[in-house]
């Protein structure tokens, strides 16, 4: 090979090293680079895991509701395998052992199905534990969760032990319409008030046997007798989720239907001592405009709020039935209103008798001929021209006024306002955090 040969042949072996030497190196980096990354994504995981803060990591609580209180009787039935432990065996209950009559009578409980049959005396509580994702059904109303009958003396109160994000699902639907995309952030707002409110009463039970009833005391739940998809997916999406006070406290929140445009918002701030009314407003418009409440006008005569106030235990009926017979007169006055314009006081005079009466027995009284009570007391009277026995309540709402208005909720989703959105306004003042 001649000199030209030479480098020619040196040139090219110096190319094909250097080729060579990048190749190399660049496939080092990028190993390299490849190990470093999956370091740090799995290393910043695994510390994002580490730092997590104690409460937010924990595990949703239970909650024990009672769905039956003072039994005397009622039906029990169970669709898949419940566990039952009794002192002389163990028993495994489902759809097979047919429905159970339920008796509390000579302080013995009693259980009696076509296939068994039990009788307690001596108890405290018994309990029927599912087996997996097990439905029990009391008086026709179907229950996930743990079932359980506490004596206190001579009353028997029937209990569901449920996860809170279970017992959500049983609320909500009851307590706000949820069955429509657009008020979707409404229903969102009103699953954080109602866990707010759960989670106070874990804290602040009703009972030393239960947290919570299960009707208008509290929160109406009726297990799992109505799903609604939108309503799950807003407790899944906000789980944890809870409103808190400046001193980290959960709020005891209230909250109602319709406003009918003003609230009393001295309850919705804790601890704010304020008389202040917020009107429920955005825009120049009233937020709960679209419900069906928000505007309404009963009609009631004097024999029935004559027959109301007898119900009530005010009068007793012998008297009532005199006046009936003889002849009687009647007139109201509005003694004394909050500062929102409810009604917090009314005296109701019957001949010379007069009757005192405060905020939930005004609402009784004024009773029309359906049974329901009234709307709200934000109300005014007028008397009828043509029938001086008859009067007409011209009023706004429904509910006590305090706390989240749902429709006014509803109409600000409506108005693409977000769940936390809604929560500021309806409760000014407080935090929105996750605890769990």
């Amino acid at each position: 090979m001649d000199s030209v040969g030479k480098n020619i042949h040196q040139i090219e072996t110096y190319h094909f090293t250097f080729i060579f030497n990048t190749v190399y190196h660049i496939i080092r980096w990028t190993v390299f680079s490849i190990v470093w990354s999956v370091f740090l994504f799995t290393g910043c995981a695994r510390q994002r895991l580490i730092t997590k803060t104690p409460e937010i990591t924990r595990k949703a609580p239970l909650i024990r509701v009672a769905i039956d209180e003072n039994l005397t009787q009622g039906s029990l039935a169970f669709k898949n395998k419940y566990h039952l432990k009794c002192e002389e065996a163990d028993y495994i209950l489902d759809d097979t052992v047919g429905e159970f009559l339920v008796n509390f009578s000579d302080h013995t409980l009693y259980f009696k199905s076509p296939q068994r049959w039990f009788s307690f005396s001596n108890f405290d509580k018994i309990e029927f534990t599912p087996l997996s994702n097990s439905t029990f059904i009391w008086n026709d109303i179907p229950f996930h969760g743990t079932l359980i009958f506490v004596k206190d003396e001579d009353q028997i109160y029937v209990v569901n032990s449920i996860s809170l994000p279970e017992y959500l699902k049983g609320v909500i639907p009851h307590e706000i319409p949820s069955y429509s995309e657009e008020y979707y952030q409404a229903i969102v707002s009103q699953a954080i008030a109602a866990r707010t409110y759960a989670t106070y009463h874990l804290s602040h039970p009703t009972s030393q046997y239960f947290d919570v009833y299960a009707d208008t005391r509290d929160q109406i739940y009726l297990g799992v007798k109505r799903q609604a998809p939108l309503a799950n997916k807003a407790i899944a999406e906000s789980a944890g989720i809870i409103l808190q006070n400046k001193n980290g406290q959960p709020l005891e929140t209230q909250y109602h239907s319709t406003c009918g445009g003003i609230l009393d918002l001295k309850f919705n701030i804790e601890g704010d001592p304020s008389t202040s009314y917020l009107e429920d407003l955005y825009n120049d418009q009233f937020n709960c405009m679209t419900s069906p409440l928000y505007r309404w006008v009963e009609k009631i005569s004097t024999r029935e709020i004559l027959k109301n106030l007898v119900a009530m235990g005010k009068i007793p009926k012998s008297q009532a039935n005199s006046w009936s017979e003889r002849g009687f007169d009647v007139q109201i006055h509005i003694q004394s209103r909050s500062i929102s314009g409810r009604v917090e006081k009314i005296s109701i005079k019957i001949n010379d008798e007069s009757i005192l009466l405060h905020q939930w027995e005004i609402r009784n009284a004024f009773r029309t001929k359906t049974g329901k009570p009234l709307p709200s007391t934000l109300f005014f009277l007028k008397k009828s021209l043509r029938y001086p026995d008859t009067l007409y309540l011209i009023g706004a709402g429904f509910g006590h006024g305090k706390g989240m208005c749902q429709w006014g909720a509803i109409g600000l989703a409506l108005k693409q306002k977000s769940a936390i959105e809604i929560l500021r306004f309806y409760y000014p003042g407080n935090e929105i955090k996750k605890v769990y």
